[in-house]
């Protein structure tokens, strides 16, 4: 994502940039219920300002549908140990580092498209609870998010 124009802008007109990827991987314990792990890898940054964060964790979810399903609409919840780090120079330079927690759950569908392949749509919505490795200072927040995709799909046969 990238933000420009006065809204987004800081005063030496740097836009903002931010980049997440966000890998997962399940597996089905049952018919409809998987179990897996996430990472999210997350950089933001406008002019002097960067910030680097990383998150991974477990995560279950329940799929509504099977192989032969033309949308798989699925449930899924999770949490991930957070750490982030800063550095800003705004007259003065400075760093801070965080680490918590990031609940999240989400909602979606993958649509097959082809024989292994799906895309993916999914709401969601986290709550983040940080702590600062310098201070006693908490900080707290949530997010409420939207995006698209891709899956692999791998079917196991059923005898």
């Amino acid at each position: 994502m990238s933000q420009g124009g006065d809204l987004f802008e800081d005063y030496d007109g740097n836009k903002a940039t931010t980049i997440t990827f966000t890998p997962n991987i399940n597996h089905f314990i049952t018919k409809s219920l998987f179990i897996g792990g996430g990472i999210e890898l997350s950089t933001d940054s406008q002019g002097d300002y960067k910030s680097n964060a990383i998150g991974i964790g477990p995560q279950i979810g329940y799929v509504f549908g099977g192989p032969q399903s033309k949308a798989l609409p699925y449930l899924d919840a999770g949490i991930r140990y957070y750490n982030s780090k800063t550095k800003f120079d705004y007259g003065t330079s400075g760093e801070f580092q965080t680490s918590g927690s990031d609940i999240f759950l989400g909602f979606g569908v993958i649509v097959p498209v082809k024989a292994h392949v799906g895309l993916v749509f999914e709401g969601g919505y986290h709550m983040l609870k940080l702590k600062s490795k310098d201070t006693d200072d908490t900080y707290s927040g949530n997010i409420l998010s939207i995006s698209v995709g891709i899956a692999g799909l791998l079917f196991q046969n059923a005898d």
